[in-house]
């Protein structure tokens, strides 16, 4: 096999050898696993397919709707409250950063990142490395089930829960559920609510803004 070198900085590769030497691999090992890890979570082979995607679905990114390509992988989106902003697409988010010249955007989109904003700008991804392995390290009940929804149905439900006691959007899934569940059994059984069942669920249905 032909070998070849590449310049990488001091302290690059200083974190490539702790890496290798935490996992008692070589180097060489090492560049091979991340390059494979890399392709893996790419869901586009390039810009071209990643922009072809963005422009059938903004929502998957929190827009409403795709208005224009601007060039230079800019474009011109209407966002969920109805304003229109202008974003760069990038690959990886950290391509923005490396780049000589920026064009100036207000947000950017990215297949893959591992932050929630980029040189001060805010950051849209489709794969978040950050929090996944947040999520991932969190402890799961041995009877919970996941159960994925639109992102931007998720996003509205942050929004719409906020000051009411819920302390996520899966408490409140959770909670509603459970009083359909309720009303369903209930029914089922011929055991209509009592007076004062049907007014503590109106109420708790009012304070979430459903009555």
């Amino acid at each position: 096999m032909t070998k070849t070198s590449i310049q990488v900085s001091d302290d690059i590769r200083r974190r490539l050898k702790i890496l290798a030497s935490v996992r008692d691999i070589s180097y060489e090992d090492l560049l091979t696993d991340l390059l494979n890890l890399a392709e893996s979570i790419t869901p586009f082979k390039g810009m071209r397919e990643f922009s072809e995607y963005f422009t059938r679905h903004p929502e998957a990114f929190g827009f409403r709707r795709f208005l224009a390509s601007l060039g230079g992988n800019r474009f011109r989106v209407e966002d969920i409250n109805g304003v229109e902003k202008t974003v760069q697409l990038e690959l990886f988010a950290g391509d923005y950063l490396r780049r000589s010249t920026r064009e100036e955007v207000e947000q950017i989109v990215s297949a893959v990142a591992a932050e929630d904003n980029i040189g001060g700008k805010p950051l849209a991804s489709l794969v978040n490395l950050k929090a996944l392995a947040e999520e991932l390290k969190k402890p799961k009940a041995e009877k919970n089930v996941l159960i994925p929804i639109p992102k931007t149905l998720h996003r509205r439900l942050a929004g719409m829960i906020k000051d009411t006691g819920f302390s996520s959007v899966e408490d409140y899934v959770v909670f509603v559920m459970r009083e359909l569940i309720a009303s369903h059994e209930a029914e089922k059984a011929h055991e209509p609510y009592s007076e004062e069942d049907v007014e503590r669920v109106k109420e708790r249905l009012r304070s979430l803004g459903y009555l």
